[in-house]
């Protein structure tokens, strides 16, 4: 007789609740971008005004209201999910009770199954309240977690940065934060951990996890009530290794109780299992950690497996024949991992476009529409290969719209003299020149007319933000392409900041930093920010040059050398205080091949571009504490 339990209807109760949060994400998301797309239309000064009264008038509360509105029905909802599933899953066992000729005491009578219930409806109900406390709700900016209010105010900050420099070139600076942001999702702070989580990933983790919880506690009272002396495991298509052979199976209560220990335990058929596969003490109990098996109280001998061994031993099959997708075999299992992965990409572009779309970012809503039809499109191959079933709730963003809006115009490749022009608009000077001095003024250099516009635009508005960030306003610096020079895609002299020949073919540099990064020559970073690798990694050098002239040292090699090791070793040496490393293993561990091959300078340059780019690490975070200290 089928279990009347399921994982999709757990599924369509939770989705409910996690479109609440979607809609609490949307309604920040939309208010942010409406206050950013006012800010970018009007001068300096009335900018200053505007943005105190974005951040100290009424604005910033009325979105925290709208938004505690819809996470407040949520932790409203929890008694009424909790009772009608517990009501749902006694009926089931009524039989039961007439085969053993027990009274049966329906749900609202039955004051043990109530009082479960109600403990673990309160249970979730707190933790709903702790996930959405307004000061550990926000949003992750440049790999790290601001609540809502920093959010908010950091993004008028960086905003008010950028006005007066014209609404393409507003935009082009921006939309590095608002990609940021509308990836981050709102998240939630565990204090304990120091982790963020989007939220909408947690309320369906912890829902989900406490409605099976609710099933598996309910059904040990039951299986008391009835006398049941065996448990059955449920059964799902596609199952976890882990899990996989003990789906279906029957065990007695005290073989069962071996199980959830990490032991070995015998069935009712005399096999013999375990859910420690390694023999390490490591194992993943059922029910628990993202398990989505239920257990069922069953009298021996008289309740029949709801699955023969020949279903079991078909569906073990079938998951692991799998599928092939761009010549990989996947399991199917792992093929339902994959899955997950693109629609949570999906629901990350689909947020970053409302985001985009609010603030009046035309760039930036072609980018991510073209990030989400290329997604749905790899989602809908993979789906139509494996056979697996589309789940099209988990791709819904509320208040996202599809736009079929035109491909922004790229401008022209600039002479220099329109190059001149741009500079003159951009930081207020016409004084251009290819070479000669540059005191004071950040200058554009020869043959950079050559280059694909958007790859130097986000260059120089990368380089615009480090100057900013590093206080070197008053310092020269000059780029140029080098079409003569062969080594690497971009190197530093001193101020000067040469690019290669190698970003003359933007597709074959695009792939090249790809394949730098993913075989580890170049460190980690998110893709997204690739482009800007070259021109952040070069401002490392200069960073590095600027900590040297400080020292006021001879600068022959040897001195430099020696003075590049020395920081060295004093940040490795702030590492393995924390750490049981070697300085070998912890260059191994956290260097790039490239700062590992290129002793000398490579690994500051290296470290900045992680820091800048990247997640931090034990290095980066004492890298990051050395260069405020000394810089």
């Amino acid at each position: 007789m089928a279990k009347q339990i399921t994982e999709e209807q757990i599924e369509k109760i939770v989705e409910k609740l996690v479109d609440r949060v979607e809609k609490a994400n949307t309604i920040f998301l939309k208010n942010i971008g409406s206050s950013l797309k006012q800010l970018k239309k009007i001068n300096p000064s009335k900018a200053y005004q505007l943005i105190q009264m974005l951040k100290y008038g009424t604005n910033y509360d009325d979105i925290i209201e709208e938004l505690q509105k819809y996470t407040n029905l949520n932790v409203n909802q929890i008694d009424e999910i909790f009772k009608s599933y517990a009501k749902k899953d006694q009926t089931f066992y009524k039989q039961f009770y007439q085969y053993k000729d027990i009274p049966y005491i329906p749900f609202d009578n039955n004051f043990a199954l109530k009082s479960q219930t109600m403990a673990l409806a309160n249970m979730v109900k707190n933790e709903m309240y702790n996930f959405t406390r307004q000061n550990i709700l926000g949003y992750t900016i440049n790999g790290e977690f601001h609540n809502l209010r920093d959010t908010y105010n950091q993004l008028l900050d960086e905003g008010f940065l950028q006005v007066g420099r014209g609404e393409i070139t507003f935009d082009n600076a921006m939309s590095k934060i608002l990609t940021d942001i509308g990836g981050s999702g709102l998240k939630t702070l565990d204090y304990e951990t120091g982790r963020s989580i989007r939220l909408d990933s947690v309320v369906r983790m912890h829902l989900k996890s406490r409605l099976r919880e609710l099933h598996n506690e309910n059904q040990k009272i039951i299986g008391d009530e009835i006398k049941a002396d065996g448990i059955e495991i449920s059964v799902h298509l596609n199952p976890a290794e882990d899990h996989e052979e003990v789906q279906g199976r029957q065990f007695s209560l005290k073989e069962y109780e071996k199980l959830s220990n990490g032991l070995d335990a015998k069935d009712v058929n005399g096999h013999i299992y375990t859910l420690d596969h390694d023999g390490n003490g490591s194992y993943r109990p059922i029910s628990e950690m993202n398990c989505y098996h239920y257990i069922f109280s069953i009298v021996l001998g008289v309740s029949k497996p709801e699955y023969t061994d020949k279903q079991l031993n078909e569906i073990r099959q079938n998951n692991n024949k799998g599928f092939e997708l761009d010549g990989k075999h996947y399991t199917m299992y792992q093929g339902t991992q994959l899955q997950r992965s693109i629609e949570r990409r999906i629901r990350e572009q689909k947020d970053i476009q409302i985001l985009a779309k609010s603030s009046g970012n035309d760039d930036l809503v072609y980018q991510s529409q073209q990030n989400i039809t290329a997604l749905t499109n790899k989602y809908r191959e993979l789906s139509k290969v494996s056979g697996l079933p589309v789940k099209t709730d988990r791709l819904k963003i509320s208040g996202y719209r599809r736009m079929a809006i035109n491909k922004p115009k790229v401008p022209i490749n600039r002479t220099l003299e329109e190059w001149n022009i741009y500079f003159k608009d951009k930081y207020g000077t016409s004084d251009f020149i290819e070479t000669g001095e540059y005191e004071n003024k950040l200058f554009i250099g020869k043959n950079l007319d050559k280059v694909d516009t958007k790859f130097l635009n986000d260059s120089l508005n990368q380089v615009d933000y480090l100057y900013k960030k590093y206080h070197l306003e008053n310092k020269g610096l000059r780029l140029l392409l080098d079409e003569n020079e062969d080594r690497g895609i971009a190197l530093t002299k001193r101020n000067n900041i040469a690019f290669t020949k190698d970003v003359l073919d933007i597709d074959k540099l695009h792939k090249k930093l790809e394949n730098y990064i993913d075989t580890k020559w170049l460190v980690p970073i998110d893709k997204k920010y690739m482009m800007v690798y070259p021109i952040t990694h070069e401002f490392g050098h200069v960073i590095e040059n600027e900590i040297i002239d400080k020292l006021n040292v001879s600068k022959t090699f040897g001195e430099l050398k020696t003075i590049d090791s020395q920081i060295k070793d004093e940040i490795l040496s702030n590492v393995m205080k924390r750490t049981d490393l070697s300085k070998l293993e912890i260059k191994q561990l956290y260097f790039s091949d490239y700062a590992n091959s290129e002793p000398y300078r490579e690994w500051f340059a290296e470290s900045f571009t992680q820091l800048e780019l990247g997640k931090k690490n034990i290095w980066i975070e004492e890298f990051e504490k050395w260069l405020k200290e000394h810089y």
